[in-house]
């Protein structure tokens, strides 16, 4: 399968590093200097062009970061309470076999676009030519004016820190498999929050989401994946105006706990995929309109319940069990006309009475869910 894949080499999930032979880039205002092997500074740019770790602190205004190393170069970049603020792309890495990005232990970062660019050039204010992984323990904070707050023309991981991000577009955008582990993540999107396509290879687009909380508020759709979309645990939260996770593949959820607050618009589902939804194990809340909601398939091993039932934003659903006994219950973000629930306390076959407020509605508790929402790209 393709989930294989996104094992982890040693180099992506390396954090420490030797000081004594790392490179430290410190930036001051509208200069940086550089001391050890590897990069320089000049023209309000540093450029690194050698393998290596590059540890960057200070905070900068006007200046761009550079990665043009060779391709078969590793370049490990170590941010430590590095602040960069500017107009456009920030850190653009143009060539090296690949490169890690380590948020150091109790460091706080950021890559802030202060300014819009109307260069059309502009993809992001992170963008990588090359397979990129950001990991370590610190924090990241990311705003884009322009466009995608982080693009990789690649593969993407994320396998540790805490993220804060602010896109016009995208939150991040992966040409190729879009990774997300054990991270904190909080996304704004004009567009998407997460988004994986490649234009010739569309099985390369999976999303796999295992983090500690990922937390999506998106104009678009919360979760947009080309190919497979699989969540694994975690607590997710996403609020989308399009589609809450949307694949033009499949889903398979194995575990966490999902809440999708989707559309109030007609015409998107809180869930949505080409092909079949799948549910394991986990938690799993979606709220949204009646018109386009698409519920679990065959092959699922968890049962799950849906109603057409409408509530209001801070409105309780709360789920009980024939003999009155709670079952679960969530509120509500937005307004809702309808819900699909599955949890490992759902027993298949047995009723349930769903009630927000004074409405209630029974349902049974079934493995493939009645509901068949049209599915739309």
């Amino acid at each position: 399968g393709t989930q294989e894949s996104q094992s982890v080499t040693s180099f992506q999930a390396q954090t420490s590093y030797d000081e004594s032979r790392a490179s430290q880039i410190t930036l001051a205002d509208q200069t940086a200097t550089v001391t050890g092997q590897g990069a320089s500074f000049s023209n309000q740019t540093v450029i690194i062009t050698q393998a290596g770790t590059y540890v960057l602190t200070g905070s900068g205004k006007n200046l761009k970061l550079v990665v043009e190393a060779a391709d078969t170069d590793q370049v490990h970049l170590v941010f430590q309470n590095l602040t960069l603020e500017g107009e456009g792309t920030l850190l653009q890495v143009n060539k090296a076999q690949e490169v890690v990005i380590s948020l150091a232990e109790g460091s706080q970062n950021a890559l802030t676009e202060s300014q819009a660019s109307d260069d059309e050039e502009v993809e992001a204010t992170i963008h990588s030519q090359v397979p990129l992984t950001l990991n370590g323990t610190g924090n990241l904070t990311l705003t884009a004016l322009t466009k995608n707050a982080l693009e990789v023309e690649d593969d993407l991981k994320v396998l540790g820190g805490a993220y804060t991000v602010k896109a016009a577009n995208h939150g991040f955008k992966a040409e190729g498999a879009l990774d997300i582990e054990a991270v904190t993540l909080t996304i704004e999107a004009g567009k998407d929050g997460l988004h994986a396509e490649h234009d010739e290879m569309i099985e390369r687009a999976n999303i796999s989401l295992n983090p500690t909380q990922l937390s999506i508020a998106a104009t678009e759709d919360g979760v947009d994946a080309g190919n497979e979309l699989t969540i694994k645990g975690g607590t997710l939260t996403i609020d989308a105006e399009g589609d809450g996770i949307d694949s033009n593949g499949t889903v398979t959820i194995s575990g966490g706990s999902l809440v999708v607050n989707g559309s109030v618009q007609g015409g998107n589902g809180p869930l949505d995929a080409a092909g079949d939804i799948t549910i394991t194990g986990g938690t799993v809340w979606a709220l949204g309109t009646s018109d386009m909601l698409q519920g679990f398939a065959q092959g699922s091993t968890q049962a799950s319940i849906t109603a057409n039932i409408a509530g209001t934003a801070g409105q309780t659903l709360i789920i009980l069990d024939a003999n009155g006994k709670e079952v679960a219950r969530q509120t509500a973000s937005k307004d809702f006309q309808a819900v699909i629930m599955s949890s490992a306390d759902l027993v298949d076959g047995q009723t349930y009475t769903i009630q927000v407020e004074e409405t209630t509605q029974t349902a049974t508790a079934t493995l493939v869910t009645p509901v068949t929402g049209g599915f739309h790209p």
